[in-house]
């Protein structure tokens, strides 16, 4: 039996608006275009993909979005939290906490696609070792539900 290696490159979901080169003609703006063959691709046989995007910090900003398969249909917001994690001590207790909060969202909303927000470097080495810490957390509790 092989396994599908999810983490081997970024995936774009977002699916870039192609414009004509005429000068009068404007495309409008939108929030979110989804890439529904990259959708398809991950979760294959689902009529609607719930996507759990987690942007990972003392302060773990989660997004839960349901992502029809027709292209005709917009995605919606489910939810959208932040939890703190600032006032926990030691920084296992505050991962065993993150994967504690995230199980109960897997499994409350069905989620069947995680995305995790990549680290910005900014020079801190301990604030890179920290976000490492949380994204490993976050990839372990994706794995431990066999989520992409």
């Amino acid at each position: 039996m092989t396994q599908k290696k999810y983490f081997q490159k970024p995936i774009n979901l977002q699916k870039l608006n192609k414009t004509n080169n005429s000068e009068n003609q404007t495309s409008e703006p939108s929030v979110v275009s989804i890439d529904h063959e990259a959708l398809t691709s991950l979760v294959p046989r689902k009529k609607i993909i719930s996507v759990l995007a987690i942007d990972p910090s003392n302060t773990t900003g989660v997004v839960i979005i349901r992502c029809p398969i027709k292209t005709s249909t917009n995605p919606s917001v489910v939810m959208a939290a932040d939890f703190h994690f600032k006032d926990i001590h030691p920084t296992s207790n505050r991962l065993l906490e993150l994967n504690r909060k995230l199980t109960k969202l897997i499994e409350h909303h069905r989620i069947d696609l995680i995305i995790i927000e990549d680290i910005f470097y900014r020079g801190l080495v301990s604030t890179f070792r920290y976000l490492s810490q949380m994204r490993g957390a976050i990839m372990l509790t994706a794995a431990a539900n066999k989520l992409p």
